[in-house]
């Protein structure tokens, strides 16, 4: 697996991007990727896109879910390209390009990101980090 943009883990006035890192009553499911709206996001692994995810009710913010044998993945926060729906997807092959998330939070210091998890198939989230080439 490779990280979909070209920054690091986000870690901001927002929070952390970290995998497990504290959010309110619970902890993060992924992990947060730093990038610049419309930059290039590729696939973090190999699989088919299944469907586009909406990761908020307003579905304004966009994502893919990526499944192969081993993982099912979620990449949140960019604009897909749609026509890909239901075809696979090398890791490193971009997909999409990334949204501008700040402007969900305004005025609370967050970095724009990608956010990254990924499920086995017993539904454990994994930290991404620990499946990079």
């Amino acid at each position: 697996m490779i990280r979909p943009t070209t920054g690091g883990i986000r870690s901001d006035a927002a929070g952390s991007g970290y995998f497990r890192a504290p959010r309110g009553n619970k902890l993060h499911n992924g992990v947060d990727y730093s990038c610049y709206a419309n930059e290039p996001v590729s696939a973090p692994m190999y699989g088919k896109i299944v469907r586009i995810a909406k990761p908020y009710r307003d579905g304004r913010w966009l994502g893919v879910l990526i499944r192969n044998s081993l993982y099912e993945g979620k990449l949140f926060y960019f604009d897909p390209y749609h026509d890909r729906v239901g075809s696979y997807v090398q890791s490193g092959e971009v997909i999409g390009y990334a949204q501008s998330i700040s402007k969900k939070y305004p005025g609370q210091g967050m970095t724009d990101h990608v956010h990254w998890q990924i499920q086995d198939m017993d539904g454990v989230f994994i930290d991404p980090e620990t499946l990079m080439d």
